[in-house]
């Protein structure tokens, strides 16, 4: 993946993705690696959770992508001006991608916060045929 490539990709998805938010806890257990307890927020506006992923986007493109001079694959040392990736399969991730996942796609919607939480994820997919992602 090139730097253009990436801002190609971040361009696509602020002007059409679907938007949803998950708040994340985590803990880790000795045999089963990290393990993700993630709870789906709804808005009784759609608007709101597009809205602040298109900021986020500006302000990832603004002070994250452009400084960088190019995209390399991850290799422990990052010079500060490139931007390491890194494969979904790779075996630095020992599994927990592929928990997070399910921890997404099996995940409750939430009652009012009544607890704290230690991350969020924000999931963007392609808006296929007007899906408005409710």
């Amino acid at each position: 993946m090139s730097k253009a490539l990436l801002m190609e990709r971040l361009a696509t998805a602020k002007a059409g993705y679907i938007w949803t938010l998950y708040f994340v806890n985590t803990r880790k257990q000795r045999n089963a690696g990290f393990l993700y307890e993630a709870t789906k927020m709804r808005f009784r506006n759609n608007d709101y959770i597009s809205t602040y992923a298109q900021k986020l986007i500006d302000c990832v493109q603004h002070f994250n992508v452009e400084p960088i001079s190019a995209v390399e694959e991850y290799d422990g040392f990052n010079t500060k001006v490139s931007c390491d990736k890194l494969d979904i399969m790779s075996n630095l991730l020992d599994g927990g991608y592929a928990n997070l996942v399910e921890s997404l796609t099996n995940c409750g919607e939430a009652a009012p916060l009544k607890e704290r939480y230690q991350g969020y994820i924000l999931d963007g997919r392609p808006n296929i045929d007007g899906d408005d992602g409710a």
